[in-house]
């Protein structure tokens, strides 16, 4: 095309490869690394693109663009060339806007997103290929009957560092002082007082930070370290913030005036530090992983009615319309936008008023804002639950697992006390009892206020003369239509959000797409690992250097991690195209995985030779074939 009586020719940079290197040399010209697909435009301008139904709908800016305000506190809003439909009509209408309004595409004026991806591995010591040489007599190698000692490592590895093995002495000095002077404590302090005895942050080591930081290894088992759980999670998910926060932040000096209103904060610190780079981090959805908060807003743990038993959730603060029902006008206990709804009876109710109690009490079970202790039979004796048992067990340094009544068969063998002595009440206070489903609902709008029909409300609803549920008196279906509950985060989103970064999860049975290619890495150290010869695996101390081995940089060298997250990444883009086009192509048959797929499989199963083909590659690299 021609500009200025100036031709220009326009192609993709992957239609190119020979291209990169150019345009890495020359990135003054070319853009370098940058892309510079971003637009940043007046909020007007983007708003009028979006009535004119430019944008995909999956990427309108008011999900996917980023606000801000110009040096002369104007709306601006930036977008993404792939933000737009993909068609000749739409790039009309922006190329004459573009040109109406002086705007040029450029970089974007935020930071740089840099994705890790987590998981975790077991390497067993004697695990062995499927596959091996037989004699002409038939006899075969011996092996080990079984698969011997074990290490679960837990890798946070990314595109851009590949995998963190280890520090320089100068970077350690400098992440200690941040984690003493900047952020000395941890988030989730009782997660730090279960895994480290302390909340507040240690010094890293050497051998600190090769195998319990960005690598953390250790012994599974009852017997060993325990297991892979949340703790420990949030712990090296911590660590490994507070190694980039230290290294890579800057103090507000050094930092120009207007490249800080476009870059992120570091949180939860004592001193002002702007970050370089903004970060994400991926994990599976592992039963550690998705450990909710402690006050989540959980119906699973509500009953029907009021109970004392059930766990305390936080108050939710109604933002906006769809956490409330329109059905019934002029409710009288409705909440309105801007009110904070209590999931607990207090003094006071929603409003500040002094607190009623359930509404599907009667007056007289109301009435109660103490508890009336049983003046005939004031205490009654009362069976420990198995926490309490295990509780005096461990008191007197006695194994403290088991089944109930394993545990109350071993205190009774100690004499010690199954049973406790609890107060008998005449009447119960309502004061401190946890709302149940109905309550909530009613003050959100959702049951008719008209007394007469609270006796249809159940928990699964009832049925009409054709045995179908009516999901109006369905108390469990109308739970699920209340976004604050569905939407509840997980302690470590929570927690990775307080710290100031993006928590998301991989959907499950895709590793795949997982972690950014960190299940091919898994795989491709895997087979190297039973590759090797079994003398190398013996002995505890050949065990774990050959694991160090196949994780580290020879098998596991910066490009190979990159070009396992390109086969994530082609992957990614497959599954998105697929559900466009039922006809798009993919690296793998995914119509086919799709469909028989049924639970949490191994990339090894699905892609072994995509890895084995890298794998030859490597070995031959390193035994000096550079053709390879």
């Amino acid at each position: 095309y021609t500009i200025d009586d100036e031709t220009f020719v326009e192609f993709h940079v992957d239609d190119c490869r020979s291209f990169r290197q150019i345009m890495t040399a020359q990135n003054n010209e070319f853009g370098g690394e940058r892309s510079r697909l971003f637009i940043q435009a007046r909020k007007t301008v983007v708003m009028q693109w979006e009535e004119e139904n430019m944008f995909d709908v999956d990427s309108k800016p008011t999900v996917v663009g980023y606000e801000y305000k110009d040096d002369d506190g104007v709306d601006m809003v930036e977008v993404h060339a792939r933000h737009f439909i993909d068609n000749n009509d739409t790039r009309a209408k922006l190329h004459d806007s573009l040109s109406a309004n002086g705007i040029q595409f450029n970089e974007s004026l935020r930071r740089s997103l840099i994705i890790f991806g987590q998981d975790e591995a077991i390497f067993r010591q004697f695990m062995m290929s499927s596959k091996l040489w037989t004699g002409r007599e038939g006899k075969q190698t011996l092996r080990p009957k079984d698969q011997g000692q074990g290490l679960m490592i837990s890798a946070i590895k990314s595109r851009m560092f590949g995998w963190i093995r280890n520090l320089t002495d100068a970077q350690i000095a400098k992440v200690n002082w941040f984690r003493r002077n900047v952020r000395n404590r941890y988030s989730d302090e009782a997660a730090a007082i279960k895994v480290n005895g302390s909340a507040t942050k240690k010094d890293l080591t050497k051998d600190s930070v090769i195998n319990r930081l960005f690598i953390f290894v250790f012994d599974y088992g009852n017997n060993a370290e325990g297991y892979w759980t949340y703790d420990r999670m949030i712990i090296q998910l911590e660590d490994c913030l507070d190694a980039l926060d230290a290294l890579y932040s800057s103090r507000p000096e050094d930092v120009d005036v207007q490249q800080q209103r476009h870059m992120t904060r570091v949180p939860n610190t004592t001193t002002v530090l702007f970050r370089h780079y903004d970060y994400a981090f991926g994990f599976d959805h592992s039963q550690g992983h998705d450990r909710k908060r402690p006050d989540a807003l959980d119906s699973n743990d509500l009953r029907k009615g009021p109970s004392s038993t059930a766990r305390h959730m936080r108050p939710s603060k109604i933002v906006s319309e769809d956490q409330l029902c329109n059905w019934y006008p002029d409710h009288p206990l409705k909440l309105k936008v801007g009110d904070t709804q209590k999931m607990q009876f207090e003094e006071t109710d929603n409003w500040g008023n002094l607190e009623k109690g359930p509404e599907e009490w009667s007056e007289e079970q109301r009435q109660y804002r103490a508890d009336v202790i049983d003046t005939d039979t004031p205490v009654v004796e009362k069976e420990k639950n198995r926490d309490e048992l295990a509780a005096d067990l461990q008191a007197r340094n006695m194994f403290a697992k088991g089944t109930k009544a394993q545990l109350q068969e071993r205190c009774r063998n100690a004499n010690i006390p199954v049973k406790k002595q609890v107060p008998k009440f005449k009447h119960k206070t309502f004061i401190g009892m946890s709302k149940g489903k109905f309550q909530i609902l009613l003050e959100r709008g959702f049951i008719n206020p008209d007394r007469s029909t609270w006796k249809k409300y159940t928990l699964e609803g009832t049925r009409d003369e054709r045995g179908q549920i009516n999901n109006r008196y369905c108390l469990n279906h109308l739970m699920g239509l209340l976004p604050d509950f569905e939407n509840e985060k997980t302690l470590l989103h929570h927690h990775g959000e307080a710290l100031g970064c993006i928590i998301y999860n991989s959907p499950k049975c895709t590793p795949e797409i997982a972690g950014e290619g960190i299940e091919y890495d898994w795989g491709v150290s895997k087979l190297y690992y039973k590759a090797q010869d079994v003398d190398r695996k013996r002995k505890r101390t050949n065990f774990e250097a050959l694991v160090s081995e196949a994780i580290g940089e020879t098998v596991l060298s910066l490009d190979t991690v990159r070009r396992n997250a390109k086969r994530a990444r082609e992957f990614m883009i497959s599954y998105y195209e697929l559900e466009k086009n039922d006809e798009k192509t993919a690296p793998s048959d995914l119509k086919k995985m799709m469909k028989t797929r049924r639970a949490h499989s191994s990339v090894i199963d699905m892609d072994k030779g995509f890895m084995s083909n890298r794998l030859k590659s490597i070995v031959a690299q390193n035994n000096g074939n550079t053709n390879s």
